[in-house]
């Protein structure tokens, strides 16, 4: 099943008597992305680029943990696939950018898994062009995080969604491969020493 075609009619709750905003079971706040940018700013300025990866990360981490529960409580889904798919497309719809798949393995039996796509306008890289022009590290942290969390959770091993490519640094897409996190090794040691840090 493609990604878009998951659909979500009930997932949106809105109560204008108490302000709650419901996604997938999980209360949301609405943030303008630019006071998420500037926030983004903030850290990266005064805490330094690797701190405020940190924290971007393990917010990100934290949020992808939280919808698969979320999702995995309230809907069914008929495959690994589906349910793995329907996390990204929450995250299309919370407006942090939209993720098409490209390639999809899961083998439980084995303890593989391997997901590659691309992020279509991501909002990090957006924000980091905008305030920073081209630079040399890849900049998607949240989404990186939010990945991580989500597939982690769905299939209950360390699994890690490492950025391959970026515009913040140059390149034509924001492009991402998810695989465990013995598959990835020493590449996957810093993320997983920031996830581990929170």
């Amino acid at each position: 099943m493609r990604t878009e075609n998951i659909g979500f009619r009930d997932v949106f709750q809105i109560d204008p008597s108490t302000g709650r905003i419901d996604l997938g079971g999980n209360r949301h706040i609405l943030f303008d992305a630019a006071a998420v940018g500037a926030l983004r700013r903030e850290l990266q300025e005064n805490l330094g680029w690797e701190v405020a990866r940190g924290i971007l990360l393990r917010v990100g981490y934290l949020c992808g943990r939280h919808d698969a529960q979320q999702l995995r409580k309230h809907r069914a889904f008929s495959s690994d696939e589906e349910m793995l798919q329907a996390g990204l497309r929450m995250h299309c719809l919370q407006g942090m950018g939209c993720a098409r798949i490209e390639a999809l393995q899961i083998n439980r039996a084995a303890e593989k898994f391997n997901l590659s796509g691309e992020w279509v306008d991501s909002f990090e890289a957006a924000h980091h062009l905008q305030h920073y022009g081209i630079g040399n590290r890849s900049v998607c942290w949240i989404l990186e995080g939010y990945g991580s969390g989500y597939a982690s959770e769905l299939l209950k091993q360390d699994i890690l969604c490492l950025e391959t490519h970026c515009r913040g640094k140059g390149d034509n897409a924001c492009r991402f491969q998810f695989q465990t996190a013995e598959d990835w090794g020493d590449i996957g040691r810093p993320i997983r020493e920031m996830l581990s840090a929170g």
